[in-house]
């Protein structure tokens, strides 16, 4: 499932990346409300997945890390890394859902808070020259990440980020 990609037809129109980025945001803040209605946990896990992705996508690296919890392990490389890419590329995600669990049902041996919720994703990442826009990378990899209920009224969605199994997805350096 194509998360997000990058459209061509919106420079022919005006609009800036910023203009764009407020759009999706406030189309995804509309979604987001039905859905804890429905309190799906698949659908709101994968809610602030699809953010982080499009916020890259839009060239907005403080957007994509809102999501993550500022505690987490790495989170200071990640913000560089989110930084660099915005800068030197063009970011495209394609995520799949893989797995999900919440709280004990997620490893019985151990102790894991009935709050919190993991997900086993598939990211495809590619990346792309900014101004040919020929691909330069594609990675593809299996990540887990842990999420807990974030704060009310969060932007992002119904969920934060406090664990990322592997940052160096986003690592600039390796393209």
């Amino acid at each position: 499932m194509a998360v997000t990609e990058p459209d061509s037809s919106i420079a022919g129109q005006g609009l800036t990346r910023r203009d764009v980025l407020r759009a999706s945001s406030l189309a995804a803040s509309a979604l987001l409300f039905p859905a804890s209605l429905a309190a799906d946990p698949s659908e709101e896990v994968m809610a602030v997945i699809t953010y982080v992705a499009t916020a890259l996508t839009a060239g907005n690296s403080s957007d994509a890390l809102r999501p993550f919890d500022r505690a987490m392990v790495g989170y200071p490389t990640l913000a560089g890394y989110f930084d660099a890419l915005v800068v030197e590329v063009t970011v495209r995600s394609d995520i799949d859902l893989l797995e999900l669990c919440q709280g004990k049902e997620c490893d019985p041996k151990e102790n894991v808070p009935d709050s919190e919720s993991r997900a086993l994703l598939h990211w495809t990442f590619d990346l792309r020259d900014r101004v040919s826009n020929e691909e330069i990378q594609r990675r593809e990899r299996q990540v887990r990440v842990r999420f807990v209920p974030a704060p009310k009224k969060a932007k992002y969605g119904l969920w934060r980020i406090v664990g990322f199994d592997d940052i160096e997805l986003f690592n600039p350096s390796t393209v």
